[in-house]
C-alpha cells in the first residue's frame, strides 16, 4: 500500500482543520432568523412609540388650533 499523499488529500486535510477552526464563526440561518426577528420587533415596537407620540402632539395642536379659532374667530390671518 502506497503511503504517499498527494496534493488533493493535503488540500482536503488543510480544508478540514480550516473549517474546524471557524465552525464557531459560522453563523447557522436559525441564528440569523432570531437576531433579525428581534431587530424587526425591536424596530415595530420603536415606530409604535412615535406613532403614539405624534397622535398625541397632533392631538393637542389641534387643541390649540381650536382655541385660537375660539379666540380669534374663524380668521385666516393669525
Amino acid at each position: 500500500m502506497n503511503k504517499q499523499y498527494d496534493f488533493l488529500d493535503v488540500i482536503s486535510v488543510a480544508s478540514f482543520l480550516i473549517s474546524l477552526q471557524n465552525l464557531d464563526l459560522n453563523v447557522s440561518t436559525d441564528d440569523l432568523s432570531e437576531y433579525t426577528n428581534s431587530i424587526i420587533q425591536r424596530l415595530e415596537k420603536d415606530i409604535n412609540d412615535i406613532h403614539e407620540h405624534l397622535s398625541v402632539q397632533d392631538a393637542k395642536i389641534n387643541a390649540l388650533l381650536n382655541r385660537l379659532e375660539d379666540i380669534y374667530g374663524n380668521k385666516r390671518n393669525l
